[in-house]
């Protein structure tokens, strides 16, 4: 039964023996006070290799790892309760409430077709669709939510292309892409960036506003993204595909007719509580009300009666109930990593010997991140597992080398956009792979999108972790002044 669970053989457990071994010698050896990080430690990697080697469900591991760290003590069993308490929980809660409002309406699928009928040519169609997916990380939380509002448009658009098997494909693999690529412009396009700006803040760091996210965000998610659309293009289309002349001045992906209406007044109202939700985001500074407080305001008003359009009580059944308990689970478990010592201990007992005052050091250690960082989904599928994992890591040693926590935090979470080598590396991409009738891509097309893609990625990331951001704001040194 247990090697049914697993993905590989059990070997794969002899690593962590070793470790276990490791941690056991060393604890026999540690003071009273590092016992509590060795354990919490221990509950930590242990839950890491099943995020990588079992089919458990992630949010069960999670909450089995925090069962076990407060029944043993180590973590207050109050902690639990207060991780759903925080604000990210709330904002994540009324996103989805706002984002069912926008689902129940349309709006997404109607301003699609209004701008996709102006694309002539399969390159404007494909830049076109770039461009509507990275500014749909505004509207809808998480990369599987825009997926499930993009997949009608990309049906729509596969009835009306299926003479052209390239074209198909390209796009196939071009919504995912874009999807996960630009989730890095918004603050809550992703679980784990509030994941991350938790982290910063339990460790004593600045935080990321919506502002500042947008700010440094947005650049990179747009750069990449159509970096990634040339790329697609290039790999998947002819020349004789991109000659192709485009009639879609009668795509409707909600009705296969050619009438086209205009916003009735049900869709009116919702685009005015949209308006009004990311007008007082973006005048924070001013009126000093929390992104929180303003994304609740939208929920009430999406499912007031004769303004919104959805019943509160089927809004929150859309509300990813499973996601959030995974996230007050591992905001949990990286709270007792900081809390029990354990990240402090484990990297001061690594890097004692290490010449960490090295030139060369602080950017041998950001290139490492940067790498490890776009590898990561390789072994663990989930994007704010990753977060769990990298981003202690990475904040408590970043100071070792002189690199700021917060800048590092954040260039290692725009680096977890690239999830793309495999089919279950990402949900949208499993999503995108296989419609009701037939397969878009296979597992060669994805392979051959990552090896190049991959290169481009390193490359945009080093350029704007060492140039673009610390121009915008977000230096990657820290002052010795």
């Amino acid at each position: 039964m247990l090697n049914s669970l697993l993905r590989f053989p059990l070997w794969s457990i002899v690593p962590l023996i070793f470790i276990y071994l490791l941690l056991g010698i060393t604890a026999r050896h540690a003071d009273v006070e590092h016992h509590a990080a060795i354990i919490t430690l221990t509950v930590f990697l242990t839950a890491t290799w099943l995020w990588i080697c079992s089919k458990f469900d992630e949010t069960y591991i999670a909450v089995l790892a925090v069962f076990i760290l407060i029944t043993s003590g180590t973590l207050k069993e109050t902690a639990l309760y207060l991780s759903w308490g925080q604000d990210i929980i709330w904002l994540l809660i009324a996103a989805f409430v706002i984002a069912a409002g926008v689902v129940k309406t349309g709006i997404a699928t109607y301003c699609s077709a209004q701008l996709l009928q102006y694309a002539h040519s399969p390159r404007m169609l494909c830049y076109t669709l770039s461009l509507f997916i990275v500014f749909s990380a505004f509207i809808i939380p998480s990369t599987s939510g825009r997926a499930a509002i993009i997949l009608p448009i990309f049906l729509a658009l596969l009835d009306r292309l299926h003479n052209h098997p390239h074209l198909i494909k390209a796009l196939s693999l071009l919504c995912p892409s874009i999807i996960l690529l630009s989730a890095v412009a918004s603050y809550f396009g992703a679980g784990a960036h509030l994941i991350t700006n938790q982290i910063l803040l339990d460790q004593g760091y600045a935080s990321f506003s919506l502002l500042n996210w947008l700010w440094l965000g947005l650049p990179f998610a747009l750069i990449s993204s159509l970096a990634c659309t040339e790329l697609i293009l290039r790999l998947f289309t002819t020349a004789q595909d991109r000659s192709l002349s485009l009639n879609l001045l009668e795509f409707n992906p909600l009705q296969h007719s050619s009438e086209q209406l205009g916003l009735s007044s049900e869709q009116k109202r919702i685009v005015g509580i949209l308006a009004l939700i990311l007008g007082l985001w973006f005048l924070e500074p001013w009126h000093h009300i929390s992104t929180t407080m303003v994304a609740l305001l939208g929920a009430l008003l999406m499912a007031t009666p004769g303004i919104g359009c959805i019943k509160f009580s089927h809004a929150i059944k859309s509300v990813p109930w499973s996601l959030l308990i995974f996230m007050a689970a591992t905001l949990t478990m990286g709270a007792a990593l900081i809390e029990s010592g354990a990240v402090t201990w484990l990297t001061q007992s690594f890097f004692a010997q290490m010449d960490t005052t090295h030139w060369a050091a602080p950017v041998i250690f950001t290139t490492v991140m940067i790498v490890v960082s776009l590898f990561a989904h390789l072994f663990i599928q989930s994007r704010s597992a990753r977060s769990v994992v990298l981003i202690p890591i990475v904040v408590s040693l970043a100071p070792q080398f002189n690199v700021s926590p917060v800048a590092m935090a954040f260039v290692s979470t725009a680096a977890a956009g690239f999830c793309h080598s495999l089919t279950s590396s990402a949900k949208p991409i499993a999503i995108f792979h296989q419609t009701e009738t037939q397969s878009m891509f296979n597992s060669q097309d994805l392979l051959k999108l990552s090896f190049y893609l991959a290169p481009i990625m390193f490359v945009l990331l080093f350029i704007f972790t060492f140039l673009i951001w610390p121009l915008m704001g977000m230096p990657i040194w820290i002052s010795t002044e």
